[in-house]
């Protein structure tokens, strides 16, 4: 196994593009640098990335620099060298062995997600913490999706978006197994789903469902300033045109008055505690008031009105809280058409058959304004009834045949058979929310315009592969009882689990309800989650040829290639071999030698004085055993490592 994966201090970074937020990106080939270090003057580093024509094996021939291979066993503790960190798979799926310093996956498409295992130990002393740090930007190169996890799924410490911020400190522990993060690399865009129980159950401030909030200011924020008379101040009264909630306060005051708070009224005569305000001093007035209009008011001091009069206000208008309901009564404003979900209904408008009566059947709801969406998803009579009863086709209705189009159908009237208490269809239910996703990811109502294009990835094999945009096509079927079940042999897909499989998916991005705008016309929701840790979507896109050999990687690294740690010769030797390296200019250089083990059995340099260019030391293996030995050079503590093979035969 050839042992060489090597360190730069430097971060390598290709092959860089910016795009907008609004659409799933375009990953590209990268390499990233993550350091880390303990605080005492250990640091070390390692490289992730992409490349369209790299491998998934260790071995590739990348550069005289990044070379992809499994490190040296890990030194026991308390050795000289107890300090580690090294990238492994947490899959188990790569050749990795010992780990490596260099993980280079092959890019394969747009959509792809990579998770790279960063192992880290430290023992002397046992747990000291670890800084983990990266170049900023991260959120403009590749996907757009840098995750730092825990591999426990938040137990130990919440995700960490790489692009935010550019370190991270970690606790460690006396074994690698203990002491590690996972960095997931993806498609950053942002997405918000909505589940079909929040949609039918949205209401406005006054509590009503299916009630959009309307672009009308319900409060204003004011702030006013006074100022203290000659003479000074000892009381003050300010008054208003509506309640307020705020504070009175006293910026710069050399006597340190506190705030003091106003609530619940229109007028206010306040005694100030303390020392008299000095003359010229500034006074703060600043709050809520409870109508939206601009606010309007006066004040004075020391209960003589000469000393004020009418106050001059800034005044910002405040809108309500939108809700579900204003993103749904939107998406019907705008130019809808039967690609951009609730547009065609759901269910299919088109006739699937005849009855025997020679009548077309149609099994449709075709919601085509918002109010039906909101009658079908919710009905309040004594209790509340949502869609999320048993799951069934269209194709009866309290017993009867259904045979045509319908523009809403409520949970109360989606009873199978007549008398029957089980009310709503969840599979009905679900579709609609579904497609109430896509239309709002398509039409800008959220982050990212993508959902529609996720291709699912989770458990349910029989979606494998799919985009949610065919997905819903064949739920549509479903519902329209016209196929579009999996068939599998065991004949296992019912309604009933193709409603649950939607609930996942709707469920998936979904969270409490935020704007991230509102002026009124356009809502947009803010995002829950990037589509990189989600465990069941990955992002669309074009697939690249698979790669059969390594590829040459020295052209997209813009770094220097006098840097080297050469190939011992000869190799095998007995007793004797030479080591060559290269530095671009004087440097001191450490290069030790290690059994498999990890224990040091020769120290070639040790903080020693070299001269650019190519240089060279000499190994004695004369009182060494046979067997395989790794050495490794450290160039200015840690601004050039690299590590190789050897093996003495006697």
């Amino acid at each position: 196994m050839n042992i060489s994966k090597s360190f730069t201090l430097y971060m390598v970074m290709v092959c860089l593009i910016l795009l907008g937020a609004t659409s799933a990106w375009s990953q590209t080939n990268f390499s990233v640098k993550i350091y880390a270090e303990d605080g005492t003057g250990w640091k070390d580093s390692v490289v992730i990335g992409k490349y369209i024509v790299a491998t998934n094996a260790i071995g590739d021939s990348i550069s005289p620099i990044l070379v992809e291979n499994e490190l040296p066993p890990v030194p026991p503790s308390g050795a000289d060298q107890a300090p580690d960190v090294r990238l492994t798979d947490p899959t188990g799926g790569l050749a990795f062995g010992q780990g490596v310093a260099v993980d280079i996956r092959n890019l394969v498409s747009d959509g792809q997600k990579d998770v790279y295992r960063l192992k880290f130990r430290r023992t002397d002393p046992d747990g000291i913490p670890i800084t983990l740090s990266w170049p900023a930007g991260l959120g403009a190169v590749s996907g757009g999706g840098f995750y730092m996890t825990d591999g426990f799924g938040g137990f130990l410490f919440t995700t960490v978006d790489m692009s935010a911020q550019t370190s991270f400190t970690h606790a460690t522990f006396s074994t690698l197994s203990g002491s590690f993060v996972d960095i997931v690399v993806g498609d950053g865009s942002m997405m918000r789903t909505f589940t079909a129980d929040s949609i039918a159950m949205a209401s406005d401030a006054k509590g009503k469902v299916g009630k959009f909030e309307k672009p009308k200011p319900i409060s204003v924020d004011f702030t006013t300033t006074m100022t203290s008379p000659v003479g000074g101040g000892t009381k003050i009264h300010v008054e208003f045109d509506k309640v307020v909630e705020g504070s009175i306060s006293f910026p710069g005051d050399p006597d340190g008055h506190v705030p003091i708070n106003i609530s619940g009224l229109k007028k206010y005569d306040v005694t100030i505690p303390g020392p008299v305000l000095v003359a010229g001093q500034g006074v703060l007035v600043e709050g809520n008031g409870n109508k939206g209009k601009a606010m309007k008011g006066k004040g004075w001091f020391n209960d003589d009105k000469t000393t004020g009069g009418t106050l001059v206000f800034v005044n910002t208008l405040r809108l309500p809280k939108p809700n579900v309901n204003n993103i749904g009564d939107e998406m019907y404003l705008q130019p809808l058409n039967l690609s951009l979900g609730l547009g065609g209904g759901v269910g299919l408008p088109g006739q699937i058959g005849v009855n025997e009566k020679g009548k077309p059947i149609i099994h449709h709801v075709s919601a085509p304004k918002w109010k039906d969406v909101t009658k079908t998803l919710y009905k309040f009579k004594n209790v509340t009834i949502l869609q999320n009863g048993t799951a069934y086709c269209l194709d009866t209705i309290k017993s009867k045949a259904n045979i045509k189009t319908l523009k809403a159908l409520g949970p109360d009237k989606t009873v199978r058979y007549k008398d029957s208490p089980m009310m709503g269809n969840k599979l009905l239910g679900q579709l609609i929310a579904l497609k109430f996703n896509m239309g709002a990811s398509s039409l800008g109502h959220t982050p990212s315009t993508g959902f529609r294009d996720l291709v699912y990835v989770g458990p349910e094999t029989s979606w494998v592969g799919q985009t949610v945009d065919a997905i819903a096509d064949s739920a549509d079927k479903a519902l329209a009882c016209y196929g579009g079940l999996p068939i599998l042999p065991t004949n296992s897909w019912t309604y009933v689990r193709l409603a649950n499989f939607l609930e996942t998916l709707n469920m998936e991005f979904s969270g409490a309800f935020d704007t991230a705008s509102w002026g009124g016309t356009n809502t947009v929701a803010t995002g829950i989650g990037p589509v990189a840790l989600s465990d069941i979507f990955e992002a669309s896109g074009p697939n690249n040829a698979p790669v059969a050999t390594p590829g040459d990687y020295s052209s997209i690294y813009e770094v220097p290639k006098v840097f080297g740690l050469s190939q011992n010769y000869p190799n095998p030797f007995n007793p004797t071999t030479t080591i060559e390296f290269t530095i671009p200019e004087d440097a001191i250089v450490t290069l030790r030698v290690y059994n498999m083990l990890g224990q040091v059995v020769a120290t070639l340099a040790d903080r020693e004085e070299f001269s650019a260019g190519e240089n060279w030391v000499e190994l004695d293996g004369a009182r060494l055993a046979t067997g395989v030995y790794y050495y490794q050079i450290n160039v200015n503590d840690g601004q050039f490592q690299s590590v190789q093979k050897m093996v003495l035969m006697k």
